[in-house]
């Protein structure tokens, strides 16, 4: 009989770990609880809290929401795992983040919980933390430490993530955006907010925003970028070609306060431009999204996000 899976006592040990080299398919742990995962709060426990039936180990909790790097003594919190996650619910605020640091907010990775099973990698010391908003939601994880084998075919399958960044910056003056004939480019100070996810300015300056602003100096291509004004209606939004003297492509004319510009490419040399009215009682707000660069001479379908 497998001692891993021996419900008994005596000489059988039921707190050891599973051996990394005996393990050759993933282990299955069943979480079934009547409230919701909570996401913050660890839960606590060993092995021995579980049902065990063959590879599968089942409990039910009273609450809590994390689960610990060591899956309960099952693995070693210094190995890197490949995680299945899988739970019935359709709910996109029921999720799933693998955090490091031991709290919600910082976080590798995040997936919404569906039936289907999607893989994570946890490194050592990462928790995974389940957050729900249905309750009595099982939750399914494949549990399987990650091989040399396993780390090399993730690689080769996943590459680096694009992700947007976004900006906003607000005019201290209570003052409209008038660049002028020759703006200057704006040199700004940036504050990131965890909360938020974005970097946030404050100027009373006039100019025009290089990419090197967002960016650093070292900015080698082109971005993909909306740009959204409040505080004022009908800004308008120009791209400046090759620097502050260069002509100006107006991209989106009389923006209605608080919507979105259309999506629009800026080369690496090139520069946004603002124009807006002054507001009333009220400072100007830019908010500035931008995406990786799509391939604008493809001769794919067109793009359905626009």
């Amino acid at each position: 009989m497998d001692p891993r899976a021996c419900m008994c006592a005596g000489s059988c040990n039921q707190n050891a770990q599973i051996r990394e080299d005996d393990v050759s398919e993933p282990y299955t742990i069943v979480l079934q609880q009547a409230a919701v995962f909570d996401g913050t709060t660890l839960i606590g426990g060993t092995r021995s809290d579980f049902s065990v039936s063959n590879r599968t180990y089942t409990r039910n909790l009273d609450g809590g929401g994390v689960v610990p790097a060591d899956f309960w003594s099952l693995f070693s919190a210094d190995s890197p795992k490949i995680v299945g996650i899988s739970a019935r619910t359709r709910n996109p605020y029921d999720i799933a983040r693998v955090i490091t640091g031991g709290t919600f907010a910082q976080f590798r990775e995040e997936i919404d919980l569906r039936p289907l099973v999607q893989h994570v990698i946890m490194y050592p010391g990462d928790q995974l933390a389940l957050q729900t908003i249905d309750r009595g939601i099982p939750v399914e994880l494949l549990v399987q430490p990650l091989s040399e084998s396993d780390h090399v075919g993730w690689a080769k399958r996943y590459e680096p993530l694009a992700r947007t960044r976004r900006f906003r910056i607000t005019r201290g003056d209570q003052s409209g955006w008038v660049p002028g004939a020759n703006p200057p480019p704006l040199v700004l100070g940036w504050a990131w907010d965890p909360v938020t996810g974005f970097n946030s300015a404050t100027t009373t300056n006039q100019g025009v925003f290089p990419l090197s602003s967002f960016f650093g100096p070292r900015v080698v291509e082109g971005v993909e970028a909306w740009v959204r004004v409040s505080g004022v209606t009908g800004a308008n939004v120009y791209v400046r070609a090759g620097g502050p003297n260069g002509s100006v492509q107006l991209i989106s004319g009389t923006l209605t306060e608080g919507h979105w510009s259309d999506r629009f490419h800026i080369g690496f040399d090139d520069l946004i431009q603002i124009a807006t009215a002054a507001p009333q009682n009220a400072s100007v707000q830019v908010d500035i999204e931008f995406g990786p660069p799509r391939h604008r001479r493809c001769p794919c379908p067109k793009d359905p996000e626009g």
